[in-house]
């Protein structure tokens, strides 16, 4: 049995408390999987955790340290130390004011108390796989994060030289999956066909290397706009609560609706309304003026992501944010933001992985994570002329455990969902059609919390 959950962006709470509850391990996530596993007489399982599990950018730390020792910066042995120091601090972190925050209990569950109930209903196996996404790409980067992962996860390293793959396949289970950002420009800069196995092993350490030490420009926005912004509202002001709303941000879908979001808490934030444009035309203005930011604005045309942030900070400081943003959608510059959520460019990207169309070929299921959207989706159906052999095709989106805060359908709002989402897949002989060997089987489960966002 294959189970894939991705997503999980733990963090060192530095930007917002963004963790996860043991329980949500335990209650929910660990009780489906060990009573599957009781129910199929499973003997093995395979825990594939599919990327932006540890988010080594979402956090405060950066902040003390010059750009250029910040991953977009120069100093790669400077940045390679603070990310050792972040990482550790995620895998540290408890929350005193919140004693169900507490990281080292869910790697501790996860090495040790998921294998143990597992081995209490005949499980003799459990294997745990990690593949980097692009909010700890970095742990690719350096040896010593590397291994303080395995050592987290309970991952047996082999011989030296090694590295987590960037992908995992299975025949027996016909599955190919990748975290997803691969597939997305603004988070993804490696310049590299994904779906190219490598042929030696020059060409995959290059292959890690591209992607791990890669930055995009969606790692900046990341760190120096979704986090920098609570940070300095909580420099200039001292409402606790109007900081904790700001922390959110990252959290926004659809990414159109960002403006939204900023217009609904600035609006919300009464007399500190000045204070947080202010905040916002400062960080805007920090932002672009980032080495590597201008780079990017150079290479990338009239226009671009950049050059909306410029005319932002402008009109924030001109106009307000509530004149900007109606001015913004007057000209459409907000539309056509949304294809991350909408899924459509990593449905299309997996309808392109190979042997998707082929009917003789093993793969059958395409699993991607990255967009937080939890989707199934049927990509093809290959046969023969009569119809006597089908092989059906399937994209699963793993979704995310983290709040999302979903903009109303009047726009006038946001709406929190907590999600939980993971896949399992079975393989043929665990999940056999009576009188022959089955083919593999996909499930996905999805359970959400509504409560409304003040």
């Amino acid at each position: 049995m294959l189970v894939v959950l991705s997503d999980l962006h733990f963090v060192d709470g530095s930007a917002g408390e963004h963790n996860l509850s043991p329980e949500a391990f335990r209650r929910v996530f660990a009780a489906d999987v060990v009573g599957l596993a009781r129910d199929k007489g499973i003997r093995s399982v395979d825990l594939l955790l599919l990327g932006d599990i540890f988010d080594l950018l979402r956090t405060e730390a950066w902040f003390e340290h010059p750009e250029r020792e910040r991953p977009w910066g120069s100093d790669r042995d400077a940045c390679g130390r603070h990310a050792e120091a972040i990482l550790g601090a995620i895998l540290e972190h408890r929350d005193p004011a919140r004693p169900h925050i507490d990281n080292p209990a869910i790697f501790r569950f996860l090495r040790e108390e998921l294998r143990q109930r597992l081995a209490d209903v005949g499980v003799e196996r459990l294997t745990i796989h990690y593949v980097p996404g692009n909010h700890d790409r970095l742990i690719n980067a350096y040896p010593a994060l590397r291994d303080r992962v395995a050592e987290a996860l309970g991952i047996a390293a082999p011989a030296e030289p090694w590295w987590y793959p960037n992908a995992f396949q299975s025949d027996e289970y016909g599955v190919i999956a990748r975290h997803g950002h691969e597939h997305d420009h603004l988070n993804c800069a490696a310049a590299l066909d994904p779906y190219r196995a490598p042929e030696t092993p020059e060409e995959a350490d290059n292959r890690r290397r591209a992607y791990a030490e890669s930055t995009s420009i969606g790692d900046v926005i990341t760190t120096e706009l979704a986090a920098k912004i609570p940070y300095l509202v909580r420099q200039r002001c001292d409402d606790p609560l109007l900081v904790e709303r700001f922390q959110e941000l990252e959290n926004v879908r659809p990414l159109s609706g960002l403006f939204d979001f900023l217009r609904y808490q600035t609006e919300a934030a009464g007399n500190y309304k000045p204070l947080i444009e202010s905040v916002l035309a400062d960080t805007f203005d920090a932002f672009c003026a980032l080495p590597y930011v201008r780079a990017y604005d150079r290479s990338h045309g009239r226009f671009d992501l950049v050059d909306k942030i410029q005319i932002a900070a402008l009109g924030l400081r001109t106009l307000g944010v509530g004149a900007l943003l109606r001015l913004a959608k007057s000209f459409g510059v907000l539309e056509g933001e949304d294809g991350l959520e909408s899924g459509d460019a990593h449905i299309d990207a997996a309808l392109r992985e190979p042997g998707v169309r082929d009917l003789d070929h093993p793969t059958r299921f395409v699993i991607y994570g990255h967009t937080h959207g939890p989707d199934v989706v049927p990509l093809a159906s290959p046969r023969t002329p009569d119809y006597r052999r089908i092989k059906e095709s399937l994209y699963a989106n793993t979704g995310t455990w983290r709040a999302r805060h979903i903009r109303t359908r009047d726009r006038a709002a946001f709406t929190t969902l907590q999600a939980l989402t993971y896949v399992t897949v079975f393989a043929g002989h665990e999940e056999p059609v009576p009188g022959i060997a089955g083919p593999p089987v996909l499930e996905s489960w999805t359970g959400e919390r509504k409560k409304y966002f003040l």
